[in-house]
């Protein structure tokens, strides 16, 4: 129920709501599989973000991380705060390392190793370094 409720409030743009709702799975919920939690982990870390909570979204993304490695998707969520943030050598070094550890994902098509997404990023990335 959690989860359904957060996701709706991340879709409409409601991130403190969303941001308390992912909260509350990660501290009290323990039937969810590995994926589902480190979804959670992943729309934290990026709704943190959303609000200007740019250092806090990225250490919830580096636990989820340390948690479940094989989820491409926090680190090209990492990649994409970095990206933001002009931190150009550490959004190269998640995309990176999301393409090379990426084993499961729930955005897969959207944001995932098999989407434009972290190949674009790369490029910019490498252009704005020169």
């Amino acid at each position: 129920m959690h989860l359904q409720l957060a996701a709706e409030y991340e879709i409409h743009e409601q991130y403190e709501n969303a941001i308390n709702e992912y909260r509350k799975i990660i501290a009290e919920c323990d039937n969810l599989a590995p994926v589902e939690f480190a979804r959670c982990y992943a729309s934290l870390g990026r709704s943190l973000s959303f609000i200007g909570k740019t250092e806090e979204g990225l250490n919830v993304l580096k636990k989820g991380i340390t948690l479940y490695p094989e989820v491409g998707d926090l680190y090209f969520f990492a990649a994409e705060i970095e990206y933001n943030s002009e931190h150009f050598i550490e959004a190269i070094h998640y995309c990176e390392e999301g393409l090379k550890n990426h084993k499961e994902s729930y955005w897969c098509t959207i944001i995932g190793k098999d989407s434009y997404f972290p190949y674009m990023l790369l490029g910019i990335c490498y252009h704005k370094l020169g």
